[in-house]
């Protein structure tokens, strides 16, 4: 014996889902997922993307002194210019850099 169901064709098509790590993009500025806490949070715009930046310069070695609060770093392939570097965080503070010592 032998059955066949047949359904007709209706204005509602059902499509499975394609799993989101399937689907791959060359983004230049690729959304992130981005909770505070356990909440998730919405940006500006509802778009949450960044833009990735190559580092330049590699630091090699530094040294604090407490008494005098200088940080001294030491590495490759920093820029040319001090103008070129926009923020040095050491201790979760913002330091100042020194233009005359800048080698």
């Amino acid at each position: 014996m032998k059955s066949e169901v047949v359904v007709p064709f209706g204005t509602n098509l059902f499509y499975e889902p394609i799993p989101f790590e399937m689907i791959k993009t060359y983004e230049t500025k690729p959304q992130v997922i981005v909770n505070v806490g356990d909440m998730p949070a919405v940006c500006k715009n509802l778009t949450c993307d960044f833009t990735y930046t190559t580092p330049v310069g590699e630091i090699t070695e530094f040294t604090y002194t407490k008494a005098s609060k200088v940080l001294v770093i030491k590495g490759t392939d920093f820029p040319a210019l001090n103008a070129d570097i926009q923020k040095v965080w050491y201790a979760m503070t913002e330091c100042t850099i020194d233009k005359s010592k800048y080698t």
